[in-house]
């Protein structure tokens, strides 16, 4: 496992990954009330990388 902060070029897997979570976030129980496509979103990643406040964590080659 590898934690290490999110750059550019991963902005758009993590999005992905956010997204994936939020649907299964809405077939479940959706406790942090995250919207799918609204927070978090790809828009939003890209926030906190220019920020530099957005972390990801690496097992496997996976987010």
């Amino acid at each position: 496992m590898h934690i290490k902060k999110c750059e550019d070029e991963d902005i758009a897997l993590t999005a992905e990954f956010y997204d994936d979570i939020v649907q299964y976030l809405d077939n479940h129980i959706n406790y942090p009330r995250w919207i799918y496509k609204v927070y978090p979103s790809e828009d939003s990643v890209k926030a906190m990388v220019e920020e530099e406040s957005q972390y990801i964590c690496i097992l496997n080659g996976k987010i």
